[in-house]
């Protein structure tokens, strides 16, 4: 088999054993709150659990709160995660009117004691023909929670 082709065949290879990269939230912060649209400034971790790079050149996530639609977006990083490394970027979401209403209403109506969230979306890697998927999911109690949840014996 001639070099050329040996390369191709082993880069096909490696690509096609990628693990997903572990993208997780790490901040969001209200950039710009219009009428009908809002912003926010979201930090994510990427971590690259492959023994070889990932030279990233776009992606595009959903964050949901409590189930519901929260925020959206794409960004176009271009930028290069080290084999067993991480790096943190920023990028913008974008919510509507709606959704901020619908989550106002849950919080009133006494539901959001926890905040549930998940992180869902696909990063474009140069070196790939099909994107790698990502879905992260966590959540965070309320203090004032803590207090109202009856203990457990």
């Amino acid at each position: 088999m001639s070099k050329p082709l040996l390369s191709c065949a082993l880069g096909l290879l490696l690509a096609a054993c990628a693990q997903s990269p572990i993208v997780t939230l790490t901040d969001i912060r209200p950039l710009e709150f219009g009428v009908l649209e809002q912003s926010y400034l979201i930090k994510l971790r990427i971590q690259n659990p492959n023994a070889f790079d990932l030279p990233i050149e776009g992606l595009s996530y959903q964050l949901e709160i409590n189930d519901q639609p929260f925020a959206r977006g794409v960004s176009k990083p271009l930028l290069t995660v080290p084999s067993y490394g991480s790096e943190l970027i920023e990028v913008e979401a974008f919510s509507s009117l709606a959704e901020i209403f619908q989550h106002l209403s849950q919080l009133r109506k006494g539901r959001a004691s926890e905040i549930r969230y998940r992180l869902v979306g696909k990063l474009s890697a140069t070196d790939r023909l099909s994107p790698l998927s990502f879905d992260q999911r966590s959540e965070l109690v309320l203090p004032m929670a803590r207090e109202t949840r009856p203990k457990e014996e």
